[in-house]
């Protein structure tokens, strides 16, 4: 990066007999992409931008997969409310330091690839390291949206006559924390508040063969759940054992795929 960009940096002093030091840069980049990976240490990406691309920037941030936290300066109401309705982080902080994390007023954790799941300091954590312990009812949410999907989803079964699954849906959209939130202490003058989120959807960074393998399972399962697919699950298993990688549905190394019948050959070919 160095021979790309402008780098500027501290020099170190004399370099000690072991460890690895990094001085203090700043890296001007030309798109969030160049940025890569997290960076863990006293290095600042520094990237310019038309007001009219903050919303291409959000993005382009959230196609990381990573989302520890993120900070936004503005004495502008709209610019606050559109960046952090918009971003994916476990934590957003909003005209103050985005470090020291106070237990009980600043819950801390990531989201997708920068973890996830009940944050440190939170309310909810110490519920969730217990077992038999049920977590405290959370407030109810009057007049909160409900995610979109999860009210197709309802539709489908019920016009499909899954009566029992749609009812499931029903119950779970009235008891869940999803786009609620709690406030929580601070100093006067500072605002804190809790919101509970769907969990991010992350792209597995798994091996070809085995992310065929699971795509695979997820299939037959499925399959196994649909209601009147019986006439033409062989056919359509058999189709996808054609298609699947030889090195999956090859019983040794060089053998040419078998093409399965029926759904306990196709199971065999392909290691299921």
């Amino acid at each position: 990066m160095g021979r790309k960009f402008r780098v500027q940096r501290l020099p170190l002093p004399a370099p000690p007999a072991s460890g690895t030091f990094v001085a203090p840069t700043v890296i001007d980049v030309d798109s969030v992409a160049d940025v890569g990976r997290e960076v863990f240490g006293p290095v600042l990406h520094v990237l310019r931008f038309r007001r009219a691309e903050l919303g291409r920037l959000v993005d382009d941030i959230n196609a990381c997969g990573y989302g520890l936290t993120f900070g936004v300066h503005s004495r502008i109401d709209e610019t606050i409310d559109f960046v952090t309705s918009r971003i994916r982080a476990g934590n957003l902080y909003v005209n103050r330091n985005m470090i020291g994390a106070v237990v009980g007023v600043q819950p801390f954790g990531g989201l997708a690839l920068s973890g996830t799941g009940p944050k440190a300091g939170g309310p909810l954590l110490l519920h969730r390291l217990r077992r038999g312990v049920r977590t405290p009812p959370l407030p109810t949410g009057a007049g909160t949206t409900l995610p979109p999907a999860l009210l197709s989803l309802q539709a489908w079964f019920d016009a499909s006559g899954r009566r029992e699954l749609a009812g499931r849906c029903a119950a779970l959209a009235s008891s869940t924390a999803l786009r609620q939130g709690l406030d929580l202490p601070g100093p006067t003058g500072e605002s804190n508040r809790l919101r509970f989120i769907a969990r991010a959807r992350s792209p597995p960074r798994w091996p070809p063969a085995t992310a065929s393998r699971c795509l695979r399972r997820m299939a037959r399962r499925w399959w196994r759940n649909c209601p009147g697919r019986s006439g033409s699950r062989s056919s359509w298993l058999a189709a996808s054992a054609r298609r699947a990688p030889t090195s999956c549905c090859a019983s040794r190394p060089g053998r040419r795929p078998r093409v399965a019948r029926s759904p306990r050959a196709t199971d065999r070919a392909c290691g299921w």
